[in-house]
């Protein structure tokens, strides 16, 4: 029973899988993109090694950075357009 419910858990899984690659087929492109990048990048990681890794985190770090400075100006004028809003209204009443 226990095997029985395994594996029907296992092939429900792998249908609705193979249901979403065709659903977008964009997916496989991209991922062959990546295994090309990677292999592109394969020689310089296992020269470079930990500098390469720690270079990429850099990059990441300042990408993330620069996403949170800019998701909280667009916080804070969205904010000041709907107090801006809001007081044309009271104005207006």
């Amino acid at each position: 029973m226990k095997r029985e419910l395994v594996e029907s858990y296992f092939d429900w899984n792998e249908i609705r899988l193979e249901a979403y690659l065709r659903i977008d087929p964009q997916l496989i492109e991209l991922e062959g993109e990546c295994e090309k990048t990677m292999d592109e990048l394969k020689p310089y990681i296992e020269k470079y090694g930990h500098e390469f890794w720690t270079i990429i985190d850099r990059i990441i770090s300042a990408r993330h950075a620069v996403e949170a400075y800019i998701s909280r100006e667009m916080y804070i004028r969205g904010f000041l357009d709907y107090e801006r809003l809001v007081c044309e209204i009271e104005r207006d009443v």
